[in-house]
């Protein structure tokens, strides 16, 4: 990890976590904050709560599992009950945004995205200028900056009113679908929203350069988010150890027998 990103997470964890409007990483390093966004089409709302995370904060522990209850966003029982309070229809997805310094320095402008499970992001081509305009599209949305308020037919937000605040609302408004869609605004060349029902890897992408078509730096985060009715997870399995790690288990227990038995006799 970068210093200045260090430096950040550190002033971050120092500082707490409250804000009111999500942070959209467009003002200081690694800051940004991480948010859920999730989406029916066929009821046509959208939800944005954010998770109360920056993301280097985020990146200093993302080795270990961590959850969220959705409850405790006041939007999100509104929402849950204009979908019916059925996810069938539902998709998600988790973002976090830096947008701060030059592409001249690598890492720079960051993305921190949601990903199918098992869909390989290194696979497909990602340049510096996709990322660099996915990154600043998303930051511009009204929901981000100042929650769905700016919008006359928002149905209910707090970003404004409360730290980690959240906002749901409809198609007239700062709805997420046409705010971004599957691909942020199709800067990505792979979906980024996942169906409620399946797993997202987690892939932080960063500028490798000022070089406009150069492929983006790539890292795969250790876990995976799950959306299970008002719980939203991010999982990260206990390593398996290794052959040679059960080989000295087993010899370390065969000596032990074998001294016990001395002593016996």
């Amino acid at each position: 990890m970068k210093l200045k990103h260090l430096i950040a997470a550190l002033a971050l964890v120092a500082a707490g976590s409250a804000h009111a409007a999500i942070d959209n990483g467009n003002s200081t390093n690694g800051t940004g904050s991480l948010f859920l966004v999730v989406t029916d089409t066929t009821a046509g709302y959208s939800f944005v709560g954010d998770l109360g995370i920056g993301m280097d904060s985020f990146l200093a522990g993302a080795n270990a599992s961590q959850s969220w209850n959705l409850a405790g966003f006041s939007a999100w029982s509104a929402f849950n009950t204009a979908i019916g309070g059925d996810l069938t229809n539902a998709k998600y997805a988790v973002y976090s945004l830096d947008n701060v310094g030059a592409t001249s320095t690598a890492d720079n402008k960051r993305l921190l995205t949601t990903v199918a499970a098992g869909d390989d992001v290194s696979g497909y081509t990602t340049t510096n200028s996709k990322l660099v305009t996915a990154v600043g599209t998303a930051n511009g949305t009204t929901w981000l900056v100042n929650g769905v308020q700016v919008d006359s037919n928002n149905l209910m937000n707090d970003h404004d009113s409360v730290a980690d605040g959240s906002s749901y609302t409809n198609k007239t408004a700062a709805y997420a679908q046409s705010k971004i869609g599957d691909k942020l605004a199709n800067n990505m060349p792979f979906v980024t929203t996942v169906a409620a029902a399946d797993t997202a890897d987690f892939w932080l992408l960063g500028n490798s350069s000022s070089a406009t078509l150069a492929q983006t730096n790539l890292y795969q985060q250790a876990g995976t988010f799950g959306l299970t009715g008002d719980i939203l997870t991010y999982s990260v399995a206990a390593p398996v150890p290794e052959a040679d790690t059960y080989a000295f288990m087993a010899l370390g227990m065969g000596l032990v027998g074998f001294l016990a038995r001395r002593r016996k006799a």
